[in-house]
């Protein structure tokens, strides 16, 4: 995703940077949040506004994005939804369904998915 001249987004990369280099008090914490907001205008201003509204929905919702965000941040963690639902601090049937009708696909295909894009663009790098 190429995001070029929006300066919300530009705003947001410096708050990140500057964060990330000053690692003051709760900087993870902080970080954390700043990158789920650059996630969101991203995909926000990605290709004409058409952001798929089952993601946002499902990074918005907090207990599934902690799901999501741990997948996205480790997805050779060898993630099973009983410990995505434990991430997410939900039975594994509420947190399966739910994550289902929010995010419009099942976990592990959304971790498959993830995985795969991934490893489309380390192949165009040519790191594989």
């Amino acid at each position: 995703m190429h995001v070029r001249g929006l300066k919300r987004i530009a705003t947001l990369v410096q708050l990140v940077r500057n964060e990330a280099q000053d690692e003051r008090a709760a900087w993870e914490m902080v970080l954390g949040r700043l990158l789920d907001v650059l996630l969101i205008e991203a995909l926000r201003a990605a290709a004409d506004n058409a952001a798929p509204p089952r993601l946002l929905r499902g990074l918005a919702d907090a207990r599934l994005g902690s799901a999501m965000r741990c997948i996205r941040g480790d997805p050779r963690h060898g993630w099973t939804v009983e410990r995505l639902a434990n991430e997410a601090s939900m039975s594994r049937s509420v947190f399966f369904n739910r994550f289902r009708r929010e995010v419009g696909v099942a976990p592990l295909e959304y971790l498959l998915s993830w995985s795969m894009a991934l490893a489309r663009k380390m192949r165009a790098r040519g790191r594989c």
